[in-house]
């Protein structure tokens, strides 16, 4: 078929269209098999997709409510070109073989596009080709090309890659409750593994959450860019690299249930420009020339040493710019004395002590934050973070994360706790009706969540703007 048209078509629940094992269609431009109103297309035979101009080319187009299946072959070349074009509730399944290739194109072919499709066969996508399309995969589909996207959306429950010239992205977004084993490229972006992700060379996922299992030879476990977020709940190995790099603004989350593992060189945490919060497990070896973080983190980081040798501190974290480290669980920075000042950037960089965080070591110095979640709940004019620093204060500052409230430390001698005080709000606010409303309510203990949203103000204009909001002034 070329020039346009259909070379099969069938348009009524009475039309069964049917290419036999034997049969050949080849499309230049226009449909191979083309069905609507509740017809039936199956190809048990071979369609060639190639080059047009101007227009879709396809495989198989189903609109309407029809249901097709392919458990022939479907060859798919050319720009913009579908195997199944999948639309307005109809249903197509693969049983066959479907395969996309595209060497001079730059993207926009499909296996199974538009949604409503699911593969139980075999889908092999080379250069700029996509596998499915907002549908379900319940078979293999093997992705060979750094321009290859195995699934864009939709939910894998069969296996993505699973060989050594596996290359590309094996899901954009949608949900991973099968297997992803990818050599070179990224696992996952912007999606939720339930599953199990491999990569040999790469990235584990690039924004999105892990409930499962992220296995990385050389790359990063997952990575939080572009002000998106990663979140670990599961567990992240990686040989050499990083379990989560923060970069370009992202905010990456290792959470209570998550656990990094990092058997080489590298960070279980980096951060470059962003935001890290550990609240679970990181487990480096600095024997092996791993680190913790390069930013200081919450949680627990266990560094697999023996137990005769001893590791700095301040070998293992670095803030970089704009680059904060919050501690809301327990950190263990294995040193003798650690400076905080020394392990960030000067300007921009930030160490910060969240509500239940402890640093651990022998001694401290330097600037730190305390996290104004430490004040947020309740109407307290005094809130106690204790044992903010295990170990002897040998410098330490500390400055408040809430405008609302001034930080100081406490020294007990081994331990440092972190007290943050209420300012008196007439000392806060210029009006003085407003001043004397906010007192009277807080001490009344009024409307908890307003004065959360003031707590939450972190310099005077936050404060001043968050203030005109709460009180319609």
């Amino acid at each position: 078929i070329s020039g346009g048209g259909n070379a099969m078509q069938g348009a009524d629940n009475n039309t069964i269209l049917q290419n036999l094992p034997d049969g050949v269609i080849n499309v230049n431009n226009g449909n191979g098999m083309y069905a609507s109103n509740l017809a039936s297309p199956t190809n048990y035979g071979t369609i060639n997709v190639q080059e047009g101009v101007g227009m879709y080319l396809t495989g198989m187009t189903l609109s309407g409510a029809t249901t097709g299946s392919n458990y022939g072959s479907i060859n798919v070349s050319g720009w913009g070109n579908y195997g199944a074009l999948v639309s307005n509730g109809a249903v197509f399944t693969n049983q066959g073989v479907i395969s996309v290739s595209c060497a001079d194109c730059e993207g926009g072919q499909y296996a199974i596009g538009m949604g409503g499709g699911s593969n139980l066969g075999a889908i092999s996508v080379k250069e700029y080709g996509i596998g499915i399309e907002y549908g379900e995969n319940n078979g293999e589909i093997g992705i060979g090309a750094d321009s290859a996207i195995g699934m864009r959306g939709g939910i894998n429950n069969g296996v993505i890659g699973g060989n050594s010239t596996a290359s590309g992205t094996g899901m954009s977004g949608g949900e991973n409750n099968g297997t992803i084993d990818i050599y070179s490229g990224t696992g996952m972006k912007n999606g939720i593994n339930n599953g199990g992700i491999t990569v040999n060379n790469g990235t584990g996922m690039n924004n999105g959450t892990n409930n499962s299992t992220i296995d990385v030879t050389n790359g990063n476990g997952g990575v939080a860019s572009n002000g998106g977020m990663f979140t670990n709940h599961g567990e992240i190995t990686v040989g050499s690299g990083n379990g989560i790099l923060v970069q370009s603004g992202g905010y990456g989350v290792n959470s209570a249930s998550g656990t990094i593992t990092l058997a080489g060189k590298g960070y279980g945490a980096k951060v470059e420009d962003g935001d890290f919060l550990n609240a679970g497990t990181i487990n480096f070896s600095s024997k092996n020339g791993g680190s913790c973080a390069n930013v200081s983190v919450g949680g627990e980081c266990v560094d697999n040493v023996d137990e005769t040798e001893t590791t700095s501190a301040n070998g293992l974290i670095y803030i970089g710019k704009n680059g904060t480290f919050i501690n809301s669980g327990v950190v263990d920075m294995n040193g003798e004395t650690v400076d905080f000042d020394s392990m960030r950037d000067e300007e921009s960089g930030a160490f910060v002590v969240a509500k239940g965080g402890t640093y651990k070591a022998d001694s401290f110095k330097g600037a730190v934050v305390a996290g104004k979640d430490i004040v947020k709940g309740g109407f307290e004019d005094k809130y106690v973070n204790e044992n903010s620093f295990e170990g002897k204060n040998e410098g330490l500052s500390v400055s408040s994360g809430s405008y609302m409230f001034d930080a100081a430390l406490k020294d007990n001698g081994d331990s440092v706790d972190v007290e943050m005080a209420r300012k008196e709000f007439d000392t806060l606010v210029e009006d003085k009706e407003i001043a004397g409303f906010l007192e009277t309510n807080y001490k009344l203990e009024n409307n908890e969540a307003m004065y959360d949203a003031l707590k939450d103000a972190e310099d005077k204009a936050t404060f001043d703007e968050t203030t005109r909001l709460e009180t319609g002034q």
